[in-house]
Parts: C-alpha cells; structure tokens; sequence
C-alpha cells in the first residue's frame, strides 16, 4: 500500500514543518504551495550513523556560544521519536509504535542549540506509515480525537543538558515559544512579527474616570403628587421641595405650604450601564426641622442618590433619567426634567 502523509487540515497534504507552520496561520492549502520554495539548510537533513539514541544531552558537551543549527543524526531522530511517542502514551492519545511512522524525510527535522540559554531545541514532522494510518480511523483515539490531526504530528522538543527530549508543544500553530534565534538559524518562512501578533498582550482601555456630579445635575420631578421635586446642582448643592403636612395636618397637597431640605453631594461612583450613579453627601438645612426629621433626618444626616438611565424604572416615564432618594420611598421616582 502506498504511504500517505496525513493530512491537517481539508486541503493541503502536510510537506515539511515550515509549510505546517505557515499554514496554521494562513489555512492549509498554503502548504502545497511552499512545495519548492523553502531552502532546508543541509543541517536539516537526516543523516544515518550508527550511534546509539541520544535520549540526553551529554553533561560534558561543551555547548555552542551562539545558536546554531544542527544535523539530525539518527540518534537524534531516534531519540525524538521515542520521546513523541511517550507523549501520546501518556497525554492519552494513542498507541504509537516506531513501525507506525515513515522514515524521516529531507527537511521534516530541525535541530539547534541556543548557546546563551544551553537549551536544544527541535521540531519534528512525522508522518505516519500504512499501519499508522489505523490510529487516525474513527473512534481509534477515543480520549483524544483529534490530537493527531490538530499539530499532535509536528511537537516541538526541548532538552537541557543531562535530561531527555521533551515535548513542549504539540499544537498546530506557530512554534512561539521557540527562540526567535532559532527559527532564525533554521530559515523559516516568517519573522519575529508573526510571533510578536500572536503573543501581544491584550490592550486593557484604561478605566473610566471618576463621574464628576454635573453628570446627574438637573431639575427632577416626582412621579406622584407626594413625591417632591428636586434641583442638583453641578457642584453637588442639592435642594428637595415638597409639601409640609406637618405644618399644615388639615391641608390637602394642593394646599399645603412647602418645606425645603438642602443637601450637599460629595462624592459620585459609576455603578453599571452609561447613566447609572450613586452620589452620597449630608444634610446642610431644613426650613421646616420637624418636618424633615419624620422622613429625611437632622441637618448632618446621611443621603443618597442613586441616578437610573432611561428605560430602566418602570415608576418613571421610560424616555428619561430617573433616580431615587434615600429617604424617600421606592416607588418616589424623581424623573428629569
């Protein structure tokens, strides 16, 4: 039977690391075009020797001080497979074995070392063999579907010194947590801005300020003949006007004489939606004391002010701001004028 490279994505047969990678940013069917046009450094090439696998980094190496590209050897090749298919043991993948993958071809491996922070890094296509297609038929990776076909056969490795090849990343987008110096060294169709767009932090807006009292200021007018009226001032000097009964217990609300209690507004917080507010300040006077104090309290007295956007009250008309007060009842709405 005739070996297939599996494919990632609806359209585009895999080819090389580099086409993947550019087709993860760009869509599949990018990666037959890059057929041809990615120079491989001959580094990249696998090259056979009769070495045992190089499951660890020799402690005693002396490392490059730059980054530089390295040839695949067999033994590295060796050593990242087994490492790739301990991955898929273990993250519940698959069942993978060396029989089910192809032999590497030119340009499938990148190797390097980064010098100035003594790290190894690689990246490995692997496709899988005639057997190896039986991993990918329905219900053959039941934990992990789609694993080996979302980036699960491109992993990117990693190894320090004295420790074994790690599987680092087994995504399907750009490798951006590999060293820009090493996709450098490795000639791979994007720069750093690729990277840079996809691992830019997201812009918080900066916090809304402060909302100053002129945002509630106004003339406001009760919903029922008993609910008052009430000026705001954009400094926060506030005057509520409403019937006293208490000087005049026989009067009807028509009839009865006004009693006036001012207040001062200090401080405002935005409190949800554009509109919303809660404004706190004391009580400053009172023309009628006995009056005021059976519902608004003494002079010094806390009050609050709790601003509503349109459409939000049903006790007032829904086409403008509202608000309540706190020594007044709920069903009190002033609504602006």
């Amino acid at each position: 039977m005739r070996q297939r490279a599996v494919r990632l994505w609806t359209t585009g047969t895999i080819l090389l690391a580099a086409g993947l990678l550019l087709g993860a940013c760009g869509g599949g069917s990018k990666a037959s075009a890059l057929k041809g046009k990615i120079t491989v450094p001959a580094s990249n090439q696998v090259v056979t020797t009769t070495s045992g696998p190089a499951a660890t980094a020799p402690a005693t190496t002396t490392a490059p001080t730059g980054t530089v590209s390295l040839s695949v050897t067999s033994s590295v090749y060796s050593a990242l497979l087994q490492a790739w298919i301990s991955w898929a043991a273990s993250n519940h993948v698959a069942q993978i074995m060396p029989s089910d993958v192809t032999s590497p071809a030119p340009g499938s491996v990148f190797y390097a070392s980064d010098g100035p922070t003594k790290t190894s890094w690689a990246i490995a296509m692997f496709t899988l063999s005639s057997s190896g297609q039986r991993l990918l038929a329905p219900g053959a990776t039941p934990d992990n579907a789609n694993a080996l076909t979302d980036g699960g056969q491109r992993p990117t490795f990693t190894m320090k010194p004295g420790s074994p090849w790690t599987v680092v990343d087994a995504s399907a987008g750009p490798p951006c947590g590999i060293p820009q110096a090493v996709l450098k060294v490795w000639s791979f169709p994007f720069g750093s801005s690729v990277c840079a767009a996809a691992t830019a932090p997201t812009t918080t807006p900066p916090p809304t300020p402060p909302a100053g009292l002129a945002a509630i200021a106004g003339n406001y007018e009760g919903s029922t003949g008993s609910s008052g009226a009430l000026f705001i001032r954009s400094d926060g000097a506030s005057r509520f006007t409403d019937v006293d009964l208490t000087a005049c217990p026989s009067c009807s609300t028509a009839s009865a004489p006004e009693a006036t209690v001012d207040f001062s507004l200090k401080t405002i917080t935005a409190t949800g939606p554009p509109g919303s507010y809660r404004a706190t300040g004391l009580i400053t006077a009172e023309s009628d004391p006995a009056d005021a104090r059976t519902f608004a309290g003494p002079v010094g007295a806390t009050v609050v002010v709790t601003a509503y956007p349109p459409n939000t009250l049903t006790d007032a008309a829904p086409q403008y701001p509202a608000l309540r007060i706190s020594f007044l009842p709920d069903n009190d709405v002033l609504t602006k004028l």
